[in-house]
């Protein structure tokens, strides 16, 4: 196991900001000389994200090292997306452990299993069931099982690191049980017409239109929190991969909602053009709060 060795005065941070002063709640304070046994590290910018053997409270078992401040023997990441998407890898018990045994043979050692898709989990979430009205997305291999714990499972002999991978963030497919269950929590275009809150996807392959959850919304915004929560409390994984869906488009944000929370902050109207950089700024500082 290595041993990651403190060699100047640093913190030991849950998030990876720059600053040289982070939140207290967020950091637990080491000195030059401590010594620590890791499970792995890897180089993300200039830090060292780490999994430490014993847990520091506040911060846990995984955060983030100044890598100029410690020294430690990082390891080069290797990871690969598990997508149910053209793929039946995820389909059974099975078909993970043979998928898993032929990536460790071509030298990957994290994994992405996709585990929100489409406005459902992938995995039986009483958090989901609540919300959506289904424990797991219906019809689907997905059912009477419970995928992300056999991945977790299967990945141990192997020692994969296993990251759930949140994919549609915030959208969901118009007419999808999560839109019919709440409409009110979509958010609008600057036309606030039903038919209007769709975007088209970004992929040309894919040309079904989708339809956004509103992140300045406190409903919203406690259902993402709890169901990424619940997953980091139940399983054993090594992280949370967090996708671009987690965006807001800058063309939504003129529901009634949304409007009236902009003028609350700002004291004016938001712009109807959806550039305008004010309007943009204010748009991702919410998305960035959320996440």
């Amino acid at each position: 196991m290595p041993l990651l060795t403190v060699t100047q005065n640093t913190f030991f941070k849950k998030i990876n900001a720059q600053s040289t002063n982070p939140p207290p709640q967020k950091v637990f304070s080491v000195n030059a000389g401590q010594s620590f046994n890791v499970k792995y590290a890897f180089r993300v910018g200039v830090h060292y994200f780490v999994k430490l053997k014993q847990p520091l409270d506040p911060v846990g078992e995984i955060g983030y090292f100044f890598q100029a401040h410690v020294d430690v023997q990082a390891e080069e990441l290797r990871g690969v997306w598990l997508t149910s998407v053209d793929s039946n890898v995820l389909n059974s018990r099975d078909t993970i452990k043979s998928g898993l045994e032929e990536l460790k043979k071509l030298g990957f050692n994290t994994i992405y299993p996709v585990v929100w898709q489409r406005g459902f989990t992938l995995y039986p979430s009483d958090i989901a069931k609540e919300f959506i009205g289904s424990p797991v997305m219906p019809d689907s291999a997905f059912e009477n099982r419970d995928m992300l714990a056999e991945i977790i499972e299967e990945a141990k002999p192997h020692g994969f690191r296993v990251i759930p991978w949140f994919e549609y963030g915030l959208m969901t497919l118009p007419g999808s049980q999560l839109e019919q269950r709440h409409p009110e929590l979509l958010t609008l275009d600057s036309k606030p017409n039903p038919d209007k809150i769709r975007l088209k996807s970004h992929d040309k392959n894919k040309p079904d239109d989708h339809v956004w959850l509103n992140p300045c919304h406190p409903e919203v915004q406690k259902f993402m929190v709890d169901l990424i929560a619940d997953v980091a409390a139940r399983y054993e994984i090594d992280g949370i991969q967090l996708d671009d869906h987690f965006g807001f488009p800058v063309e939504l944000g003129y529901d009634k909602f949304t409007q009236d929370l902009f003028k609350a902050e700002k004291g004016i109207d938001a712009p109807q053009e959806h550039t305008e950089p004010e309007w943009v700024e204010w748009a991702s500082g919410k998305v960035t709060n959320l996440c």
